[in-house]
């Protein structure tokens, strides 16, 4: 390699820097709008993020920062959309499960920037249903949490439906106990919420003050925080989100008791057509193998063989055949690398089952 090809690399280096950089940037910028919308601030004009940088303005960085500016004010006020049958653009239909205030619901704001129209389901295999029938152009689903792992109904799900992978959302869950009015520490007497809910409170709801409180199952977080505003008893309380406690008006009892402070859900968005782009850089399969000696690993062997970074590798049963297995892998990279669909192919070929579930943009 030359010199001019080590500085060429250099740059290339450097500006994958610059791309990773404005990533962030725009998720912070979005972080901002929502809470200024929460909070009544209005989202400040042009001219102010100009004279934050008017005594560099007449450089290039001045100019750089500028651009960065002007499409950070595009990106609060862009509109996810899609088009009608005339071509008339629309909100995107977007299908989770749960109702209002659920943590899926949250995901789905905070990654379509609230500009959607929002479609509340009653199951997870509603969500895939919505989407095949059209009746919603995204979903957005729960794969796994950090402190319960993996959410293996949705695995199942993406098996027996077709659909792609577009993105991924992680979203950081607080949960809360949250009361009905009058409702106190020292007076509450159950608590509903759903069984994920009482997992990744373990530890804070197992202190000797609070073991007497009997812990009733409820089909969502959010759904419990429904019923207690309903039943209005003070000695019931539902742990859920801050956002549930807005949609019903309780009290917020306690909160940040889960066990883990950095306890966060992996939230996946589906579509009927695949989305590749340059930016992807994650890659979701799912396949199976021949139930003998030596078959997942010789699958292995390939994705070691390319130098390929396996993130993740997940197995669920399949339930037709006894003791046989599907396996969900993701991998760093985009479909369009050199050396990757060549890598694919490879792992197709030693595989019974396999299907490309997605290529998209790390969460």
């Amino acid at each position: 390699m030359t010199e001019w090809d080590d500085l060429r690399q250099g740059i290339g280096d450097i500006d994958r820097k610059i791309l990773d950089l404005y990533e962030e940037r725009m998720k912070a910028v979005r972080m901002m709008a929502r809470y200024k919308r929460e909070t009544g601030m209005e989202p400040p004009e042009a001219r102010r993020e100009r004279c934050e940088w008017s005594a560099a303005a007449d450089s290039g960085a001045g100019r750089l920062l500028q651009l960065l500016a002007d499409l950070g004010a595009e990106e609060r006020q862009r509109t996810v959309s899609a088009r009608d049958s005339q071509g008339a653009a629309r909100a995107l239909k977007v299908a989770f499960q749960g109702i209002k205030g659920c943590y899926s619901e949250e995901a789905a704001m905070d990654y379509f920037r609230d500009q959607l129209e929002p479609v509340s389901l009653e199951g997870f295999e509603n969500v895939f249903q919505a989407l095949g029938q059209g009746q919603a152009d995204r979903g957005v689903l729960p794969l796994e949490n950090t402190s319960t792992g993996s959410i293996d109904q949705v695995y199942d799900l993406l098996a027996g439906y077709r659909c792609h992978i577009v993105g991924e959302y992680v979203l950081p869950v607080r949960h809360c106990l949250l009361g009905a009015e009058g409702a106190s520490l020292e007076g509450l007497e159950e608590v509903f919420s759903h069984t994920q809910g009482f997992l990744q409170c373990e530890i804070w709801l197992s202190a000797p003050e609070r073991r007497h409180w009997r812990r009733t199952p409820h089909y969502d977080t959010a759904t419990s925080a429904a019923l207690v505003a309903k039943l209005g008893d003070p000695a019931k309380a539902a742990i859920a989100g801050r956002q549930a406690a807005r949609a019903y008006g309780l009290r917020i009892l306690a909160e940040d008791i889960q066990t883990y402070s950095n306890n966060h859900t992996r939230f996946i968005v589906i579509s009927r057509d695949p989305e590749v782009t340059s930016r992807c850089d994650k890659i979701s399969l799912m396949f199976s193998v021949r139930n003998e000696s030596g078959s997942l690993y010789r699958i292995l062997a390939e994705f070691a063989r390319y130098g390929l970074n396996l993130v993740k590798i997940e197995s669920r049963p399949i339930p037709e055949k006894n003791w046989e297995y599907r396996f969900y892998v993701d991998l760093d990279g985009n479909l369009n690398e050199p050396g990757i669909q060549e890598a694919l192919k490879a792992v197709e070929g030693q595989c019974l089952e396999y299907r490309l579930l997605g290529n998209y943009v790390k969460g």
